[in-house]
């Protein structure tokens, strides 16, 4: 059984596509363009779960779908982690952005909680001099 796919993009490249009376089936085996929209029932992604990852791997766009509806997509880990420590970076900007203006000139360094001086006289008190 092929899985329905929905094709985005180069009509051109149909060769290897069955088309059949729910549509057009594309040989999961088989490699695609890159652009390609793999759009696949849970239940038969339930059957097919390793042939969907490989072409997840390969940059294929790989959604689940549940009664025709999108429910989930497929991506390599590390683009969703890239994607994800992006967004996060992408906030932190923002977030800060709106106190650019009010602390421009302002020295935020945090200076230190004691001297050496201070830190070898606590050492000394702890733990006895030093020999």
């Amino acid at each position: 059984m092929a899985a329905q796919v929905e094709a985005v993009g180069c009509t051109a490249c149909l060769n290897n596509w069955e088309i059949t009376r729910e549509g057009l089936n594309f040989p999961l085996g088989q490699a695609t363009w890159p652009s390609m929209t793999i759009r696949v029932n849970i239940g038969e992604a339930k059957t097919r779960l390793s042939q969907l990852v490989a072409a997840a791997l390969r940059g294929e766009e790989v959604i689940l779908q549940k009664a025709g509806a999108p429910q989930v997509k497929l991506v390599p880990v590390e683009e969703a982690e890239r994607e994800a420590r992006a967004e996060i970076a992408r906030r932190r900007v923002a977030n800060l952005g709106y106190l650019k203006e009010k602390y421009r000139g302002v020295d935020l360094t945090v200076p230190p909680s004691m001297t050496d001086e201070e830190m070898e006289e606590r050492y000394r008190r702890k733990f006895g001099p030093a020999d």
